[in-house]
């Protein structure tokens, strides 16, 4: 696993954005940066101060997956994002 650095996390999507139950919301008439995509947070920098390991936090979706820096791991593709790129932690 990456170690994340500062206020990075480490996020893995819990759904596939542009998708609603087993329907595929088209990208026609949406906004690219105005989809979500809620995730699981798997590691946290030292830094992070609002989000931490298990939690989930929703951020912003392009195309088919969370905005960030993608990188595979262990047969999935896992995202580094910021944590001032949340949109919030859910409870």
């Amino acid at each position: 696993m990456i170690t994340p650095l500062r206020d990075v996390l480490v996020l893995r999507p819990l759904a596939q954005p542009g998708k609603v139950g087993l329907l595929h919301m088209p990208d026609t008439g949406r906004q690219k940066n105005k989809t979500g995509v809620i995730c699981e947070v798997l590691a946290a920098g030292p830094d992070s101060v609002l989000a931490k390991p298990g939690d989930q936090v929703s951020v912003d979706a392009y195309g088919s997956h969370p905005a960030g820096e993608q990188f595979a791991h262990g047969g999935e593709t896992l995202t580094l994002i910021r944590e001032r790129d949340i949109h919030g932690v859910l409870t």
